[in-house]
């Protein structure tokens, strides 16, 4: 209706300019951005733009429908760090949902946005009945950072090593949209790569496997989709993928110039505390 995204745009003129901070402003037909400066602004809205068509053609097939999957943006700067929050709008009238996003520009532009983005669009494609949120991670972990990548298949091959590989029955145990910590992300991260990979890269088959577990429970999804028989099966076909994948790993952290930080979940960007507090029917998704 609207009156609702005339009452969106009056909270955001409202709520948002405290955060902005004089910093610069720009909006789309589906996006509102603070940023530090004017140009970052708008190009973050313009990436947006062409990032939600281009995830909703790779993962759902067909585009997203006008009005929806809608975001407010707030940027920040940070030359060693990157993180990235997704506050669902979870109610009916609330036609924005939040989106906050801190690191190096080449990430803020990039993988961050992207990353973000698959939050933005799951949540408005599956409104009401959310993915798993381990599966949905692995969605949005497919668009990060080659060097994150790395990083995270290296963790993981220790782990692999070591004996020390998250249980994957605790992984797929994860549903909801609450956040799920720096180590479970990795995990699920991992794993959904795995799968994804098991299934010869297909987006349709992968997606499909993700709702059936929503709708049936990971075992009997498993079973249908890779052919696995238990959690257990699961796990060692884990294991040993992510033994294979340490040699690469290796070849590719080399080859990587730029190593910035692991996200720090833990560490929200300063400004997620007031439209929280301001807007408290969300739910919160973090790296």
């Amino acid at each position: 209706m609207p009156f609702r995204r005339v009452a969106a745009a009056l909270a955001a003129a409202i709520l948002l300019p405290a955060m902005a901070q004089g910093a610069g402003f720009a909006h789309s037909e589906h996006f509102i951005v603070f940023a530090p400066d004017l140009d970052l602004a708008k190009t973050v809205a313009a990436n947006a733009e062409q990032y939600r068509t281009e995830i909703a053609a790779e993962w759902f097939g067909e585009a997203m429908k006008k009005g929806t999957a809608r975001a407010i943006i707030q940027v920040s700067l940070s030359a060693d760090y990157n993180s990235g929050v997704t506050a669902h709008a979870d109610h009916p009238e609330r036609d924005y949902q939040q989106v906050w996003i801190d690191g190096p520009r080449e990430y803020v532009l990039g993988p961050l946005l992207r990353h973000e983005l698959v939050h933005v669009l799951c949540a408005s494609r599956f409104a009401g009945s959310p993915l798993p949120i381990w599966l949905e991670e692995g969605i949005a972990a497919s668009y990060d950072h080659p060097a994150s990548v790395a990083r995270r298949r290296h963790a993981m091959a220790q782990g692999a090593a070591s004996g020390d590989l998250p249980r994957a029955s605790q992984i797929v145990a994860l549903c909801g949209s609450h956040p799920i910590g720096a180590e479970n992300y990795r995990a699920a991260a991992s794993l959904a790569e795995h799968l994804f990979e098991l299934g010869g890269g297909d987006r349709t088959r992968f997606l499909a496997f993700a709702v059936e577990t929503r709708d049936l429970g990971a075992a009997k999804a498993l079973a249908r989709s890779y052919g696995l028989r238990s959690l257990g099966d699961l796990q060692q076909s884990w294991e040993a993928w992510c033994r294979d994948r340490a040699r690469e790993t290796e070849q590719v952290r080399a080859e990587s110039v730029e190593q910035p930080v692991e996200p720090a979940p833990q560490r929200a960007p300063a400004a997620v505390t007031s439209p929280r507090a301001a807007l408290p029917a969300m739910t919160v998704l973090t790296r």
